[in-house]
């Protein structure tokens, strides 16, 4: 009777390397998000042809189109700032897009119109 030790093949460092090797890929870091970052600015150019046609519903007001513009150009901002940073460290790369989940409200929050105070009335002594 002979007993055989199983080989796994997660265990054999040739069927490790290619894993490795993608892990620390700045170019595969750039590709994605180079993906994501074409789909972020296609969706701000169908809002701007539809803003451009008239074919935006009355309920779309102006407030909606800016939170979109402002939306899609924090996404294109931290995904260009990411396909930089891959070039140093691919790992860090990619968790510069979990700031993709909240910092574009935080922008949106932090520009949003607020009316100011209503004008001062004419001073009746100076006119």
């Amino acid at each position: 009777m002979e007993f055989r030790v199983p080989v796994h093949h997660h265990a054999d460092p040739v069927h490790q390397r290619p894993a490795r090797s993608v892990r620390g890929n700045p170019l595969a870091v750039d590709i994605f998000a180079a993906n994501i970052l074409l789909g972020s600015l296609a969706s701000l150019a169908t809002a701007k042809f539809i803003k451009r046609k008239g074919l935006a519903s009355a309920a779309y007001n102006q407030e909606q189109a800016r939170a979109g513009q402002i939306r899609a150009l924090s996404v294109a901002a931290i995904l260009a700032v990411s396909m930089a940073v891959a070039w140093q460290n691919p790992d860090t790369a990619k968790y510069l897009w979990i700031l993709i989940a909240f910092l574009p409200d935080i922008v949106i929050r932090a520009t949003r119109r607020r009316p100011g105070p209503p004008p001062a009335a004419p001073d009746p002594v100076t006119g």
